[in-house]
């Protein structure tokens, strides 16, 4: 019961994270906003945490291989917020928290989640599993990037190398986890 109550405290907090960013954003019509936030990665996988802790506040058991590959994209997620940033404050408080919230917070709630909760069974054979989102995600960057223009791709100069940084440092955490023997029982 109490796994059903944290996660749904987690979906909240990502929902209201994601809303506050988008009531961050400067005036547009919602559909340019609402494009303008999906080329975000921690603002798509923030949107599916908030699904999954949803479901699993409805009584869905989440797979031990489906809580780690969770757990890998809010780590992404964390790992890639820029260190100088994590004090600077945004346009306003309620930006600044948004932000903290969507980069910090749930990322950090769904590893404490996990570490209480979760299914920790995991088949070495899943290891793709763990970057099979943020691997489709940098599909759907270049798909988007090639049909909208580079500066809707989130390519901080406008180019694609940002994409070989994005992949080598997702095959990184891989090799980590393997290396470290991220063995979570075996199945």
């Amino acid at each position: 019961m109490m796994s059903r109550l944290v996660a749904l405290l987690i979906g909240a907090l990502a929902l209201a994270a994601l809303r506050g960013q988008f009531d961050g954003l400067p005036y547009a019509p919602v559909a340019d906003r609402l494009w303008l936030m999906a080329g975000y990665f921690a603002v798509l996988t923030n949107l599916g945490v908030a699904g999954m802790m949803f479901a699993v506040a409805k009584g869905w058991r989440m797979t031990g291989t489906i809580a780690a590959a969770m757990l890998v994209a809010v780590a992404i997620v964390a790992a890639s917020y820029p260190f100088p940033f994590w004090s600077m404050s945004g346009p306003d408080p309620a930006s600044w928290w948004a932000d903290k919230a969507l980069h910090l917070g749930v990322p950090l709630l769904v590893g404490l989640w996990w570490l209480a909760f979760a299914d920790k069974r995991f088949n070495s054979a899943a290891l793709p599993t763990l970057i099979a989102w943020p691997a489709g995600y940098c599909v759907y960057a270049l798909v988007r990037g090639y049909f909208a223009g580079p500066e809707h791709a989130v390519a901080p100069g406008g180019d694609f190398l940002w994409i070989v940084e994005f992949v080598s440092g997702l095959l990184g955490y891989l090799l980590a986890f393997v290396v470290a023997g991220f063995r979570i029982g075996s199945a």
